[in-house]
């Protein structure tokens, strides 16, 4: 029963992804790491988001802005590997806590988008980017800094949704494999190809339907719920880096 239940959420994950444009991670995250081990399951989720939005990129790929998407990777790529390097050598704690209180930043300025000006220009691009390639790799949870872009920067949910799998690839093609050289990533004893297998196709499920949904979900529902998505994604850090557990 209980990799029935890990199948079903890398459905949802996968068709959340597919709809809002981000929220593979933060769906699982907590399942994987619960099933898994912390470690082991956060890598897995590194993995499988890369199938995810290798696939979504696919499916989506005629709204895609390939230039921003160069510029998010170009900002992005550095700073994952000096996390990943930070996380080797300082208190996880502390590391929380200070991601924490960006991602929450970030939630802020999404949310309040309306009220501030309009960015424009490489600053902003280059210092969202690599806030979230510095939160994939910590928490595999990069949502509040790409939608505080998308909202700041007024851009719109249908390129902002397809444009962000590209770089979620490049993301977890720098995460994973850095991970790995640098001894943060084992292999679950509850791995077995079999079920990297059924998690792969539940990944493909996911994103069909997501397509499907795409045309019926309005893109102020899709755009609220990236928002909505990127707050409850602080919740469980913060809680982490004060408490020791959520």
């Amino acid at each position: 029963m209980d990799i029935a239940f890990v199948i079903l959420m890398t459905i949802l994950g996968a068709c959340v992804q597919g709809v809002a444009g981000m929220g593979f991670g933060l769906v699982l995250a907590p399942v994987f790491v619960w099933y898994f081990g912390s470690i082991d399951g956060i890598v897995m989720v590194n993995i499988l988001g890369l199938v995810n939005s290798t696939s979504l990129a696919v499916m989506l790929r005629k709204d895609i802005n390939w230039p921003v998407v160069g510029w998010f990777i170009l900002a992005q790529t550095p700073a994952i590997v000096i996390t990943i390097l930070l996380l080797s050598v300082l208190p996880i704690k502390i590391l929380e806590i200070t991601l924490g209180v960006l991602m929450l930043a970030m939630v802020a300025a999404a949310v309040f988008s309306f009220k501030l000006p309009r960015l424009h220009g490489k600053t902003p691009l280059f210092c969202f980017a690599a806030l979230a390639g510095a939160l994939s790799a910590a928490v595999a949870q990069a949502g509040s800094a790409v939608t505080a872009y998308a909202q700041t920067t007024r851009w719109s949910q249908r390129e902002f949704s397809a444009s962000m799998q590209p770089v979620f690839v490049a993301m977890n093609l720098v995460v994973v494999p850095t991970k790995y050289l640098t001894g943060m990533a084992g292999v679950s004893e509850k791995l077995s190809w079999g079920i990297i297998g059924l998690l792969v196709l539940a990944v493909i499920t996911g994103n069909f339907v997501s397509i499907v949904l795409r045309k019926i979900v309005k893109s102020s529902w899709a755009r609220n719920l990236a928002v909505f998505l990127g707050l409850v994604g602080v919740i469980p850090v913060l809680c982490r880096a004060c408490f020791g557990s959520c």
